[in-house]
């Protein structure tokens, strides 16, 4: 059975990257690696993707604040666009609730016991009272 793939390998304070292909301050741009990839000798340790910190301890302190930046700026608008999204909805059922109480002032204008069906089903809990 192969073994996962779900370490970072640090040297020097530095995630390895894919590949092999140098390092990285970030664990989201580090590759995953068996743990047996490590080599102490080498100055090379292994630390599970889930205790691994965001930033690696020696990432350059002007790389690390452009990510963080980066990640306030992303993490700002998709609050924007989820809050958004939420006003779009609650316009969307406010109509709904507008339509349905028309739709149910009309059947009760129209016909007492089609009115008296769908309270029974729109609101069970009125008649337990």
């Amino acid at each position: 059975m192969a073994e996962a793939h779900s370490y970072l390998l640090v040297k020097r304070g530095l995630y390895y990257r894919p590949n092999n292909s140098g390092y990285t301050g970030f664990k989201e741009r580090a590759g995953r690696y068996p743990e047996s990839d490590a080599d102490e000798a080498s100055g090379v340790t292994a630390v599970h993707e889930d205790e691994a910190d965001e930033i690696a301890p020696k990432c350059f302190d002007d790389l690390a604040r452009d990510y963080l930046n980066e990640k306030l700026s992303t993490l700002r608008k998709e609050n924007a666009d989820l809050k958004a999204q939420g006003e779009r909805q609650s316009s969307t059922i406010e109509i709904h609730h507008q339509n349905f109480d028309a739709i149910y002032e009309r059947a009760c204008r129209e016909t007492g016991e089609f009115a008296e069906w769908v309270r029974s089903i729109t609101h069970p809990e009125a008649e337990q009272r």
